[in-house]
């Protein structure tokens, strides 16, 4: 009798609410599975734009209801999708131009979307962790399927098996900003460490490399910051430390790490011997080089989006870097944006990606670790690092994961209430 009384105040609020739930299955989606499943994160995004259609004529009303630091965030993404129309300037190949710029857009239509999520306030957090916590094993299960039918290949969900890494990363250093500062029982801090956990042996799986040098950069983050509020229970850090090292250690996970660090070493050595520069990292290290050049070249607009491989195979046809691949992605997205926007480019880009959302994400915390804040502040510091050696604002369930996580965090830590005292079970 009580579960059915249970069961039906649930449905009743869900009937009361029917545009916040729509708003948090997507959320609920995208973090449960916007990396490893096709299309998630791509379609969550286009509901989530097409429902704040609806609302188009009380848009004004939502944008004078923002805080100061929003709307500079909101209008640093509208710039930064400006930045990659204006390099349509110097563009040749119209094609490529319009596959880039698709990535580019969807940091303009993020805007109303972020407007109907402030509209919804805090409570969506809720739905972002739920979904967070459903991805370690939903992931883990996949990376193992991959691994069994594809042997001695990267782990990989329907998309890359670097996008699929960074996802389950980034839900690792999320979930584990909520395990620091979250007031959980006992029961859900176990299954968010497990999680954690899942998700941690599943990226390592995947080879990703930008996603493992997130880990340690978060890692250390998180451990001062925890410190210093004095936050850091022992209790729980201990038990999840040595969870991941013994699944590590019984698991191919170890020797995959070890072989994919060995590999880097040799061949960042044969790039500077002048060797070998066709390897992974030695054709990383080319492009870099060949991306400052064309900056040289174009330093205003860059030489537009879509251009690079042209840029590349100007090169090769003197001599330079004859064996590399050819790829429009510079595997970088600061010199990914100097070679194709420019300084105008650049600039905005750290300022709307990173700069701005710290501002937004940091504080003293002095006293407590606000919730939002933190795991904010940690998917950021993530999405910097990761676009250290690739460049995912050409990957398209990445930039939306990149959109939804920003948006919703940002809606609850500039609302400070419903992210720290949403009771978590």
């Amino acid at each position: 009798m009580l579960q059915h009384l249970a069961a039906s105040r649930w449905f009743s609020e869900i009937s009361k609410k029917p545009l916040q739930v729509l708003i948090g299955l997507c959320l609920f989606a995208t973090a449960a599975s916007g990396g490893a499943l096709g299309s998630v994160a791509s379609t969550s995004m286009a509901v989530l734009f097409v429902a704040c259609i609806f609302y188009i004529q009380r848009w004004p009303d939502f944008w004078r209801g923002l805080a100061r630091d929003e709307q500079l965030l909101l209008i640093g993404l509208a710039l930064y999708a400006l930045s990659g129309l204006v390099s349509y300037y110097n563009v040749n190949d119209q094609q490529e131009f319009v596959k880039h710029m698709g990535r580019y857009i969807r940091f303009l239509l993020v805007i109303p979307v972020y407007l109907l999520l402030s509209r919804s306030g805090a409570s969506l957090f809720k739905y972002l962790l739920a979904g967070s916590i459903i991805s370690g094993p939903l992931y883990l299960t996949m990376a193992l399927i991959s691994v069994t039918e594809n042997p001695g290949l990267p782990a990989a969900g329907h998309y890359h098996h670097i996008t699929f890494g960074d996802a389950a990363m980034l839900n690792v250093v999320f979930l584990s900003a909520m395990l620091v500062s979250w007031q959980m029982q006992l029961a859900m801090k176990v299954i968010v460490a497990i999680s954690i956990v899942c998700a941690l042996y599943a990226s390592f799986l995947s080879q990703a490399r930008g996603a493992w040098l997130a880990l340690p950069f978060c890692g250390i983050l998180l451990f001062y910051l925890a410190i210093k509020v004095n936050k850091l229970n022992i209790k729980i850090v201990i038990p999840v430390l040595l969870l991941g090292v013994v699944a590590i250690a019984v698991s191919p996970a170890g020797n995959v790490i070890e072989s994919r660090v060995k590999e880097a070493t040799h061949e960042i050595g044969f790039f500077i011997s002048g060797e070998k520069v066709d390897l992974s990292i030695g054709g990383r290290l080319a492009m870099w080089d060949i991306a400052l050049d064309v900056w040289q070249e174009h330093p205003i607009i860059g030489t537009g989006l879509g251009d690079f491989d042209q840029e590349i195979e100007l090169r090769q046809s003197q001599g330079i870097y004859e064996t590399i691949a050819v790829h429009a992605s510079v595997h970088n997205i600061y010199l990914q944006a100097l070679a194709t926007t420019g300084s105008i480019g650049f600039l905005i880009l750290c300022f709307s990606l990173v700069i701005q959302p710290i501002r937004i994400f940091y504080h003293p915390f002095s006293e407590s670790l606000n919730p939002a804040k933190l795991a904010g502040l940690m998917v950021i510091v993530a999405y910097a690092v990761f676009g250290l050696t690739e460049s995912w604002i050409l990957r398209a369930p990445v930039v939306s994961m990149y959109l939804i996580y920003l948006m919703t965090l940002t809606v609850a830590a500039s609302r400070d209430s419903g992210a720290e005292n949403t009771a978590a079970h």
